[in-house]
């Protein structure tokens, strides 16, 4: 029976029509039938001149204003029902740049941190922070970092795409603005280079505990020094 009214389904149709047709004939005679086909084109020309110019959609997009408006609403009474606050404290910042930083073509290195293109991986996550320095306030966030950069390649490309990489992840994640990246280039070196200066991981935990007082004494210094710095040059917070 499918296959049938498939087959002839225009038939079908057009028999229809002219069943309803010679209905309309019979009952209400010709005229009135004329007056009613009339209308009918007159109707869907209408119709299709109001949808080519929009005007249905004005009101699809009025319904979809108001049930938005309606879930604000709403949203906006929990969080008025929930008082709270969401702070970042400086090294979940850090960490979430380190990672972030750890595939930048010709980057090399955060100076002080752990990760390097070359091996296309972290080698310490723990100290992925290491070498950022950020400012955190409840809107917005500073940061400044020292790199050492690949020899060859272009510098402001590589800036541009640091800058780029941490506004973007940094309020993807925490819905924070990215309002200043100082970076300073500390040192460009090669490959070949970078690779015979960097240390194996099994170099750092064997050297770790002969050196770790010496280099907590030296950052502490550092710190201390860097903080003096910067409340000697900054009287005013850079982030909201």
């Amino acid at each position: 029976m499918q296959e049938l009214f498939q087959r002839y389904q225009y038939g079908i149709f057009g028999g229809g029509i002219g069943l309803v047709l010679a209905i309309l004939l019979l009952t209400i005679g010709f005229l009135k039938t004329l007056l009613v086909i009339v209308c009918v084109f007159l109707g869907a020309y209408i119709g299709l001149y109001l949808n080519t110019i929009g005007f249905f959609d004005r009101f699809k997009k009025l319904k979809i204003l108001e049930e938005q408006n309606m879930e604000n609403k709403t949203n906006s009474s929990v969080n008025q029902q929930v008082p709270g606050e969401l702070t970042f404290s400086d090294k979940v910042i850090q960490k979430i740049i380190g990672f972030a930083l750890a595939d930048i073509d010709g980057l090399l290195t955060i100076d002080g941190g752990f990760f390097s293109n070359i091996a296309e991986k972290l080698v310490n996550t723990n100290n992925v922070t290491t070498g950022i320095q950020t400012e955190v306030g409840k809107k917005q966030v500073a940061v400044d970092m020292d790199i050492v950069v690949e020899f060859g390649k272009d510098i402001r490309n590589i800036y541009d795409e640091v800058k780029n990489v941490i506004s973007n992840e940094v309020n993807s994640m925490t819905h924070l603005d990215v309002v200043e990246v100082n970076v300073n280039v500390v040192d460009i070196k090669s490959q070949e280079e970078y690779e015979e200066d960097s240390e194996t991981v099994q170099d750092k935990v064997s050297d770790a505990a002969s050196s770790t007082g010496q280099y907590i004494s030296k950052q502490t210094s550092k710190t201390t020094r860097k903080a003096q710095n910067e409340v000697q040059e900054r009287t005013e917070p850079r982030v909201e």
